[in-house]
């Protein structure tokens, strides 16, 4: 099977990254929040995205909603 070498030199380079690390999750998030935090990088946050119902539930009258039937 034919392997990417861009994809070998990237699972190299995450293995030895995870290794300075202990391969703990915690410790590697910690890490990358703080570089994160020290970054001169400018931030994007988009607003949140709030769906919009399709249609709205409309009260209806007694007289109007669908009656159970009983056997």
């Amino acid at each position: 099977m034919w392997q990417d070498p861009i994809v070998q030199e990237t699972r190299g380079l995450r293995e030895a990254f995870a290794a300075q690390y202990g391969h703990d999750a915690d410790a590697i998030f910690q890490v990358i929040l703080e570089k994160q935090a020290h970054s001169q990088r400018p931030k994007v946050s988009y607003a949140p995205n709030t769906p919009v119902p399709m249609y709205a539930a409309q009260p209806c009258a007694p007289e109007d909603a669908p009656q159970a039937s009983r056997p």
